[in-house]
């Protein structure tokens, strides 16, 4: 799955991007919250069901939980330093995380329409993206590139964490190629809606001069929109 996602990018072919190969590819699942304030909850959560699974393992379970940025690490510290019965969990940004694997891998923050998105939308210097040789036009592949360094550190299992109405676009595709399905915290099903215009971007809710509405992430790159009663007929439909 993940190197599927990284050949999506031409360039990306001619590469060698590194990783083990298994024979059975790690299980990728998300969990969308309403605020990134219960992310902090989310991975507790997370970290308690996997100590109780492994409750009867001689060998504890190592855990990574990566952040895209420092910043985003320090909401769960706390919950990383804690002496977890049957796991070792390490924090740590996704750069640092190269070159080393864990069983089990949570990527925090995969949001889209923020400051600190993942892919990030802090554009580089032009003139320093120029002066790069052989610099790669694909759109975020070198955030691409990192998700893909994100995926493959674990061994069995990735968790992807993201904030309802905020999902990254990167999340977004792995939904619309069918490799993921995201579910709130009570394990309700909980994907996102797309734009209707481009396709690609989830929908977030809006404030205008008339109202609420959803309206593309991109808002006002792409101006595709939704009525609020559209939303909940989308998400009636959807329901099991």
């Amino acid at each position: 799955m993940a190197g599927e996602f990284v050949a999506k990018n031409p360039a990306q072919l001619e590469k060698q991007v590194s990783s083990v190969q298994r024979e059975n590819p790690p299980t990728l699942q998300a969990t969308a919250v309403g605020t990134g304030e219960e992310y902090p909850a989310a991975l507790e959560d997370y970290l308690t069901g996997l100590s109780q699974h492994h409750a009867g393992d001689a060998k504890p379970a190592s855990v990574f939980v990566l952040g895209r940025y420092r910043h985003t690490l320090k909401p769960v510290a706390d919950l990383c330093d804690r002496s977890w019965p049957h796991l070792t969990v390490t924090a740590d940004t996704i750069h640092k995380s190269k070159g080393k694997e864990a069983d089990y891998v949570v990527i925090l923050d995969l949001i889209s329409g923020a400051a600190y998105s993942f892919p990030s939308s802090i554009n580089e210097d032009p003139l320093l993206s120029l002066a790069q040789p052989g610099a790669d036009s694909f759109p975020d592949a070198e955030e691409r590139r990192l998700f893909y360094v994100a995926l493959t550190r674990a061994r069995k299992a990735v968790l992807l964490l993201t904030t309802k109405s905020r999902e990254s676009t990167f999340l977004t595709e792995l939904f619309n190629d069918k490799k993921v399905t995201i579910h709130n915290r009570a394990g309700e099903t909980d994907n996102p809606i797309p734009c209707r215009d481009c396709r690609v971007n989830p929908v977030v809710l809006k404030f205008g001069t008339h109202g609420e509405f959803y309206g593309c992430v991109t808002r006002p790159t792409c101006n595709g929109k939704y009525q609020t009663w559209e939303i909940e007929q989308l998400r009636e439909s959807t329901r099991p």
